[in-house]
């Protein structure tokens, strides 16, 4: 059996500001190096015994890759990987969060924007191929909040976008026999 560990990053400050980040780059807030850190430590007091350390390459989610890594003691290099990269949101990045864009999120409706499909089949395919070249191991992958979603949402049709899944919470993932089973999701220490 191999299992992943799902990371959302830890809280920026646009997160607080209910800004939508997409693809824009930007560190962790204070707040969120602290949520960072007790999924850190509660991963090493619960002995998760990871293996393998994965990271979408934007700032905030290889940043709170790093702290995890440091405290739990893992000696390999934190992996960044293309495919874990947050939805890019097009014309909606930078823009408040109000009931109108989020409709109009969920609709695929802003131009640019990638479609929940295709973030659906590029988060799948992207965990399928880090499963394989780590069969049977435990691997921590941290990503950002509509890429995970996109994951449970293409793993069980009756999972939403609409699901909270909160700054530095865990979703654990199996796979045997090529059958991915989510566990939970949105676990927050």
């Amino acid at each position: 059996m191999t299992t992943v560990y799902f990371v959302r990053h830890g809280q920026t400050k646009e997160n607080a500001h209910h800004l939508i980040q997409g693809r824009k780059n930007f560190p962790l807030s204070e707040k969120g190096k602290v949520e960072i850190k007790k999924t850190g430590l509660y991963l090493k007091n619960n002995s998760y015994n990871i293996d393998v350390i994965y990271s979408s390459p934007l700032d905030r989610a290889v940043e709170s890759a790093k702290i995890i890594k440091e405290i739990i003691a893992i000696k390999k290099d934190v992996i960044i990987e293309d495919g874990l990269i947050e939805r890019d949101f097009g014309k909606a990045e930078g823009i408040k969060i109000s009931p109108k864009v989020y409709h109009d999120i969920l609709h695929d409706s802003y131009s640019g924007m990638e479609k929940a499909l295709d973030i659906e089949n590029r988060m799948l395919n992207t965990t399928k191929k880090i499963i394989k070249e780590n069969a049977g191991k435990t691997i921590l992958v941290v990503s950002h909040s509509h890429a995970i979603k996109a994951l449970l949402c293409a793993l069980d049709e009756k999972r939403k976008f609409t699901s909270p899944l909160n700054n530095a919470s865990l979703t654990k993932i199996t796979e045997e026999n090529g059958i991915l089973e989510i566990v939970y999701s949105n676990k927050v220490v």
